[in-house]
């Protein structure tokens, strides 16, 4: 659901949960607006940690993240990013700057045709005047992105954490502190009621530890919501398709008229509701497979459909996720090195496939419960690229 669909009358923003200063126990800034001065900026910590973002006066959250630079740097650096676009912001190095200016695009032109109701006869008149490159660019697009390559889902998957990891090659220059200069007394962005607002939490953890508990606190946020943060986990603007990486060079915008939504602007998958033990035949509510050895023979009966999977050492879970095609990735473990360790997996069948913003939620969801039981990620779930299953 969207900040702007209907529902019941707004609460007081002090009452929501997720806006606490304490929530999940973590010490929590105070709200910070994108557009105030240095010297208020500075409330944001120089320590690693977790950061989330709310649109100013709506009562959901879009964004949670972790960074193991800076929290002032990598929020300074991510509004630099949206003030300075002349179009939608590259996918890198900020994963989540794309989503973040889609929506604030269309709340801020949603915003002016209510104001301005006949001048947005022309305008919309005007946006559907697309350059033909452009357009079959955007239709290509479009098209395939209802097309999900499975390697690049498993990369989505397992590779990444649930923000998407940073580019650090990228973004070693700009999260380098030298822009942060130019955060002084004048705005960045005009004053709007549709800007946004940060606030982050010190975390003296590793890297694994930083991003299970970015997961926890999705988890948290779509068990107390019923659904994921607008720009989180994949989601997107369902009128807007997303930018690529600098290097691939090609632009985010708004869909014309008659393409068809972005997949990833559909609705979230519905939270699991915790019930169970990581590793129970029943964990979550969910028909998971008996253990069986990770081997080829073992395997044969994986039916090649898109599911959760487990990975067990010794009875314990040591890797969670999801996929599109279970016989596809588990087979792919099996051809791995486990250094000794003789691996169990488990598997839940979904029923049809769902777009990968989904399937990262229900993952998330199980990476949640993993922590909130046991306060730590499962032993191989976020090892560098070379180790994690």
């Amino acid at each position: 659901m969207s900040p702007d669909s209907e529902k019941p009358a707004a609460r007081d923003l002090e009452t929501i949960d997720h806006f606490f200063d304490n929530w999940c126990n973590l010490p929590w800034t105070e709200w910070v607006p994108f557009n105030a001065t240095k010297q208020v900026f500075t409330k944001i910590p120089q320590e690693p940690g977790i950061y989330r973002i709310r649109p100013v006066g709506k009562e959901c959250l879009v964004y949670i993240g972790e960074t193991k630079r800076s929290l002032r740097e990598r929020l300074h650096n991510l509004i630099i990013e949206l003030a300075k676009a002349e179009g939608m912001p590259w996918s890198d190095p900020h994963t989540e700057a794309p989503a973040l200016w889609a929506w604030r695009t269309e709340w801020l032109s949603n915003h002016e045709v209510e104001k301005n109701p006949k001048n947005s006869m022309s305008s919309e008149r005007s946006s559907d005047i697309v350059d033909d490159k452009s357009q079959q660019d955007s239709m290509s697009s479009d098209r395939s992105s209802d097309i999900v390559d499975d390697k690049s889902q498993q990369d989505s998957m397992s590779s990444e954490g649930p923000s998407g990891r940073e580019d650090e090659k990228n973004s070693k220059n700009s999260s380098s502190g030298e822009g942060l200069a130019d955060h002084t007394e004048e705005a960045l962005l005009p004053v709007d009621p549709h800007g946004f607002e940060c606030s982050a939490a010190p975390l003296d953890a590793s890297d694994s530890g930083r991003r299970a508990m970015e997961s926890f606190l999705l988890y948290r946020y779509r068990q107390e919501n019923g659904e994921s943060p607008l720009c989180s986990l994949g989601r997107f603007h369902p009128r807007y398709r997303r930018s690529t990486t600098r290097k691939e060079g090609v632009r985010g915008a708004r869909l014309a008229e008659g393409q068809k939504d972005n997949p990833a602007g559909r609705p979230g998958h519905p939270p699991l509701r915790p019930s169970g033990t990581p590793g129970d035949r029943d964990w979550m509510g969910l028909a998971w497979s008996e253990h069986e050895t990770l081997t080829e023979e073992k395997l044969r009966n994986v039916p090649r459909s898109p599911g959760l999977y487990l990975l067990l050492g010794a009875g314990q879970v040591i890797s969670i996720g999801g996929v599109g095609d279970c016989a596809a990735r588990l087979n792919g473990q099996a051809g791995r090195s486990w250094e000794g360790m003789v691996p169990q997996f488990s598997y839940h069948v979904l029923d049809e496939p769902i777009p990968p913003h989904q399937l990262r939620e229900l993952e998330t969801d199980l990476i949640g419960n993993f922590y909130e039981q046991f306060r730590k990620a499962p032993e191989l779930q976020f090892r560098s690229s070379s180790h994690r299953p």
